[in-house]
């Protein structure tokens, strides 16, 4: 490539060639990445691509920030130097290069990949949440029944001095165990599946050709499977969250129930 981004020998016929002796393999466990890459010297790849003449140059630098700066202030900090190491630079030959020099963090770069990815993540959020809202509707429905077939021992209960927060406090206990045990059993399922997953992708991809996520479109290796405490607490305080949610105005309905109007004869 020339200074000005054409083909150094177009119309030439002529490309440039060498040769180089395999010696290494290299495996990030990226499949799309390993098979379609090789790596050689840099200065091999500076004189074969042109661009190695009596002004070296090259057409991107990758930086990796500390673990504390975060991306945009690390970003905003290189424009800055950028830009000073531009003006100073400015009347060297070839100078005018450094002005065309962008500077952009990893997830402005690969805008068009990270956007589909953002887009998946909100759409599973949204998914999750309806979940989380038809749960609640099905537990109201569950206790709405079981209220309705228990007015009478609401009643009798009420009637031997049984105050209306204690009926209360009953039904939300309950709701309390319910959620509790319904947490337990999925953490547990979960659990195991977590850990399992690869082996199963593996499985599933061997003897029916299946593959849950395409390699070729995401760059991972194998899927992730670490369990994160601080989210699995927060899936469990949810889960029994939604269950005393729902079974609140059905409680509230249990406990405002009159002994009088429940045992009347002609309900009994």
């Amino acid at each position: 490539m020339t200074a000005k981004g054409a083909l150094a020998k177009a119309g030439t016929g002529v490309v440039n060639s060498k040769t180089f002796y395999y010696s290494d393999i290299v495996r990030s466990k990226l499949a799309m990445a390993d098979w379609k890459r090789i790596y050689i010297p840099f200065d091999q790849a500076q004189r074969l691509c042109g661009m190695a003449g009596g002004i070296k140059r090259i057409n991107a630098i990758h930086m990796k920030f500390k673990p504390h700066v975060l991306p945009d202030a690390g970003c905003e900090k290189v424009k800055q130097l950028w830009a000073q190491f531009a003006k100073e630079k400015s009347t060297a030959k070839q100078g005018n290069l450094l002005g065309r020099v962008r500077v952009q963090s990893w997830k402005i770069h690969s805008r068009s990949v990270v956007a589909a990815m953002e887009t998946e993540q909100i759409m599973m959020m949204v998914i999750f949440a309806m979940l989380g809202i038809i749960t609640v509707f099905i537990v109201f429905v569950v206790f709405y029944m079981i209220v309705c077939h228990k007015s009478k021992d609401i009643g009798i209960l009420k009637s031997i001095g049984v105050s209306s927060p204690n009926i209360l406090g009953l039904f939300l206990g309950f709701a309390f165990l319910v959620g509790v045990l319904g947490a337990s059993l999925g953490t547990l399922g979960g659990w195991q599946f977590l850990v399992r997953i690869n082996q199963i992708e593996s499985w599933l991809f061997k003897n029916f050709g299946f593959q849950l996520w395409n390699r070729s479109m995401y760059a991972i290796g194998d899927i992730p499977n670490t369990i994160d405490l601080k989210i699995l607490a927060g899936i469990v305080i949810s889960a029994i969250g939604v269950c005393l949610l729902g079974a609140l105005v059905p409680s509230w309905q249990g406990a405002r129930l009159k002994p009088v109007e429940t045992l009347q004869v002609s309900q009994i």
